[in-house]
């Protein structure tokens, strides 16, 4: 799972998919708009996957190992709940009626800080993070580049303006998913509406043809983009500079590689 922003469990689950059975978090930065449904994805895998005592493990730039032991950890801001869930008679009740077996082990979190660079290897896929251009120096932001055993490949950008390390992630990629803010985004900045560090639909357009990708998915959407008329204004956007497949990213939509 790649960010955890507003209602992201929720829409796991609306999607069809299992929040028990997502193993890792991968973070690109600390905005809450990415970061703000992680106590809730982190305690909903704990409360109802009894059977399981395997740690989820949450990877991302600093502070990501502090925000994880903020959350839940022994003096983390939710630790009156699962005290209460490990303790309590009637959770415990739940508890075993799921399977699981007592004592009740409080929640564990394997948090590490990453950067730029970093990689890892399962028998299912090979995720590397690279730099994106966003909120420097205040965050750390990373974009992520994942490799199937199937030979296909998808990168999720992050938040980023038009960046070199992006780009460079993202060569050859079957799929791009890329921020794109807006086709008012440009009118936006110099009216002092937006910060640049974030990309409108050109200039996703631009990173996709420059990285050679196949297919461009734009994310990460201004709030403009509510009517449906202006999704094609962005994808227009986007093909201004980009000769490949274009497709506007909706709410709880599935992709297949």
């Amino acid at each position: 799972m790649i960010d955890c922003g507003p209602s992201a469990t929720w829409k796991l689950s609306k999607a069809g998919l299992n929040p028990k059975d997502v193993n890792t978090l991968y973070l690109t930065h600390h905005h809450f708009d990415h970061n703000v449904d992680t106590p809730c994805f982190l305690l909903t895998r704990w409360d109802q996957n009894a059977l399981s005592g395997k740690p989820v493990e949450v990877r991302g730039p600093q502070p990501t190992e502090r925000f994880c032991e903020g959350i839940i950890g022994m003096a983390g801001v939710f630790q009156p709940d699962w005290n209460a869930r490990i303790n309590w008679g009637p959770s415990l009740d739940v508890y075993q009626a799921r399977g699981g077996q007592l004592p009740r082990q409080p929640p564990q979190v394997s948090a590490k800080n990453i950067t730029p660079g970093w990689s890892h290897s399962t028998s299912e896929y090979k995720i590397t993070a690279g730099y994106a251009d966003h909120a420097q120096p205040y965050l750390d932001c990373l974009c992520y580049r994942i490799d199937f055993p199937n030979a296909k490949s998808a990168v999720f950008s992050g938040d980023t303006g038009v960046c070199d390390e992006v780009v460079e992630l993202a060569k050859g990629a079957d799929m791009f998913f890329c921020m794109s803010s807006g086709a008012d985004m440009n009118d936006r900045v110099a009216l002092g509406q937006c910060t640049p560090g974030a990309a409108e639909p050109k200039d996703a357009g631009l990173m996709a043809e420059r990285a050679g990708v196949k297919t461009l998915i734009l994310v990460h959407q201004g709030p403009g983009q509510a009517k449906k008329e202006n999704w094609y204004k962005s994808i227009d956007g986007a093909k201004e500079a980009f000769s490949g497949e274009v497709i506007f990213g909706e709410e709880i939509t599935s992709f297949e590689l």
